[in-house]
């Protein structure tokens, strides 16, 4: 299944939020969203999975396309929590206990199985967001920022993991990450996102180009930080 976005736009409290959006994703393939905090990144991704609706334009998903939320069931166990999504799939006890171990070890969570979401530290629960998608094995899959709070060795392991989904699933992926030297590996495609617009798009992905798109982001994010801080110094 593939990703269509036609002439999407959205404004939330009058200001735009995303602004006449064009872009696919075929099968088999990564795409990568980047751009400054505010630029529209998780906007755009909500909107595909369904949790929000554009003004104007359309979009074209699957019903199996998974929006990898990092938001656990508190009231499930870790173990709980990544079978839960293949208990409503009706697959077998054999088979949820087999994969539910599986992912636990690839996500090196063994010892956190019986725990609570509660007690988990943040970059546990980004790791249980990620096991709950892998367990699933989706068509479609929607990732926000998924390698943040991990670290290398399961950064790579996941990284790897989305780009084996791709290849030999022909898995459809978008991902918003500011990870550039991850998405250089992995993604087949990157956009930017600059004020709900894509202002860029890089195809394939140059280790040059990234280092300056890098060395720009940086600034930018600098730069709306500084304004930020001097409209709060300026109202209080």
């Amino acid at each position: 299944m593939s990703i269509f976005v036609e002439n999407v736009s959205k404004r939330i409290a009058g200001d735009p939020i995303l602004d006449r959006v064009n872009f696919r994703v075929l099968p088999g393939s990564i795409v990568a969203l980047t751009g400054i905090s505010g630029s529209g990144k998780t906007s755009l991704l909500r909107l595909l999975a369904g949790l929000e609706t554009a003004d104007s334009g359309s979009v074209e998903t699957s019903s199996r396309t998974v929006y990898a939320h990092p938001a656990p069931f508190e009231k499930l166990t870790v173990r709980e929590n990544i079978a839960f999504g293949l208990q409503i799939r009706h697959r077998s006890k054999r088979e949820i206990r087999e994969k539910v171990e599986e992912v636990l070890q690839f996500l090196n969570l063994q010892a956190l199985g019986d725990r609570y979401p509660g007690k988990l530290s943040a970059g546990h629960r980004h790791r249980l967001a990620l096991g709950r998608v892998m367990a699933i094995e989706p068509d479609i899959l929607l990732l926000d920022e998924p390698f943040d709070l991990l670290d290398p060795v399961i950064r790579q392991r996941s990284s790897s993991w989305l780009r084996q989904r791709a290849d030999l699933f022909g898995a459809t992926i978008l991902l918003a990450t500011r990870h550039l030297e991850i998405a250089r590996e992995i993604c087949d495609r990157a956009l930017v996102l600059h004020e709900g617009r894509i202002a860029r798009e890089y195809s394939p992905i140059d280790p040059y180009e990234l280092l300056a798109l890098k060395t720009s982001l940086e600034l930018e994010e600098r730069k709306k930080q500084d304004r930020e801080r001097d409209y709060s110094v300026t109202i209080g």
